[in-house]
């Protein structure tokens, strides 16, 4: 509530790097989610290099939870190419 700036389209400014959010069970972790222009695609290419597929979602947007081959997690989500509806 209260949030102003960046563009229609995205949830948050650009100029954002991290959020606070209410914590989620189990320990405080940061959540790392990057737009690319096909989540699917990336998770394909992730794979060959030695990631791993998590979970994936369509709602709002696709997107695809992968793990590196060092363990670490992070989401990859196609990028809107008009107004995101929540």
């Amino acid at each position: 509530p209260g949030y102003e700036g960046g563009e229609p389209e995205q949830p948050v400014s650009r100029e954002v790097v991290a959020v606070i959010a209410p914590p989620a069970p189990g320990p405080a972790r940061w959540s790392v989610d990057f737009w690319v222009t096909d989540a699917d695609a990336t998770a394909t290419r992730a794979a060959e290099l030695g990631g791993a597929t998590v979970a994936a979602s369509d709602e709002p947007m696709r997107t695809v939870v992968l793990r590196d081959p060092q363990g670490a997690l992070f989401s990859v989500t196609t990028a809107p190419t008009g107004p995101v509806s929540a």
